[in-house]
């Protein structure tokens, strides 16, 4: 469960072992930018270092991502593991608010994205890169219009995430941090976080002319 309690933003399950079950959901939750991330790193391999690509699919370029990708899962699911267990007396003091805005309690979980800076830096470098490249290449109209379809569509895909799941998680932790009374309704946020896998794959199929034209076959 999720949500904001006056100056307190509080994650719980109840699920067995809870503390196990919220440390490996932030950790997955965690793992969306990661993978974006290295989208646009390879996009922008493709787009505006094409020589450079072969270098991008050998086996140690493979093994240093997915080992990046395992540290940072191995970092994050520490943090949340270690130094945000859950305090008894901070959950008694919790409980009448809980009891009242839960009578079913569910397992729901949210994390703050602590490496924001560093990946969104990469987002925005490399977009800009791939767009300023898209507009100066020599190319065939076809292969141009194939590489917007795919920048736009990797657009949409870090839009989605950014404003369906880690948008409102930071609006709802940095006003208790601040001392700033505000209340959520209870559902939002996990109704919110249901919802993205679906707006996710629905940006693939839609974003790109191939998969729409395939759609359209099917039905």
């Amino acid at each position: 469960v999720t949500s904001v309690a006056g100056e307190v933003f509080f994650i719980f399950s109840t699920t067995f072992p809870e503390r196990w079950v919220i440390s490996v959901f932030s950790t997955v939750f965690s793992n969306s930018f990661v993978i974006i991330c290295f989208h646009f790193l390879y996009r922008y391999i493709a787009v505006c270092r094409p020589p450079h690509l072969p270098t991008f699919r050998k086996w140690w370029c493979v093994a240093l991502l997915f080992c990046i990708f395992i540290a940072e899962s191995i970092v994050w699911f520490t943090l949340v593991y270690v130094f945000l267990e859950t305090d008894l007396d901070t959950f008694v003091q919790m409980y009448s608010h809980l009891s009242q805005d839960y009578p079913y309690l569910t397992a729901h979980s949210a994390a703050t994205s602590h490496y924001w800076v560093k990946v969104l830096g990469i987002v925005i470098l490399c977009g800009a890169q791939i767009y300023r490249s898209l507009d100066g290449k020599i190319a065939s109209d076809k292969a141009i219009a194939m590489q917007r379809q795919l920048y736009y569509t990797l657009l949409a895909q870090f839009c989605v995430p950014f404003f369906m799941m880690y948008l409102p998680v930071l609006v709802a932790i940095v006003p208790p941090l601040l001392g700033i009374y505000l209340s959520f309704p209870d559902r939002l946020l996990p109704t919110m976080f249901s919802v993205f896998p679906s707006l996710d794959a629905l940006v693939i199929m839609l974003g790109v002319q191939e998969y729409r034209c395939e759609i359209n076959h099917v039905f």
